[in-house]
């Protein structure tokens, strides 16, 4: 019994965790990033401090799971395809199957250690408020590279 917790110790600190949507749905203004993470249940992987207009900011990338999308088919369709002789006869082949998972960076701005909005980079330009517009652009302005797509 004592190496089944061990094992299950182990297993359970090598996984890793990005949140989702749903993760979103709790989040409030206000909360500070100490509670930001720990709804998460993650840390930000960028942290970029500024000040604007004698305002503190802090903007904290987090990577969300955007979508999974099991591509097992059409991806089982196209090595099909490729393994078919011209006499129509198929290989066997195993059932390929493939996830693809989009992962992309939501943005959380915090003044004066308060949360005070969220969203892609994107949502920080094209909003009305000018400061947020100037906030987008600085974050812009840093080139901090999307973490994209994956496979599995």
């Amino acid at each position: 019994m004592k190496y089944l917790i061990i094992i299950t110790a182990i297993l359970l600190a090598s996984c890793h965790y990005e949140p989702t949507y749903n993760n979103l749905l709790h989040i409030k203004r206000g909360i500070t990033p100490a509670d930001l993470s720990g709804m998460l249940n993650s840390e930000p992987e960028h942290v970029h401090n500024f000040s604007l207009n004698g305002r503190q900011y802090s903007a904290q990338y987090y990577i969300f799971e955007i979508s999974r999308e099991d591509n097992s088919d059409a991806f089982s369709a196209i090595m099909s395809s490729l393994v078919t002789d011209s006499d129509d006869e198929e290989e066997d082949t195993e059932d390929a199957e493939e996830t693809i998972i989009t992962r992309s960076h939501i943005i959380f701005l915090f003044n004066n250690h308060a949360l005070d909005y969220w969203g892609f980079l994107y949502d920080y330009r094209r909003e009305d408020d000018a400061i947020l517009n100037q906030i987008g652009t600085k974050l812009y302005n840093l080139n901090i590279d999307e973490p994209g797509d994956s496979y599995e």
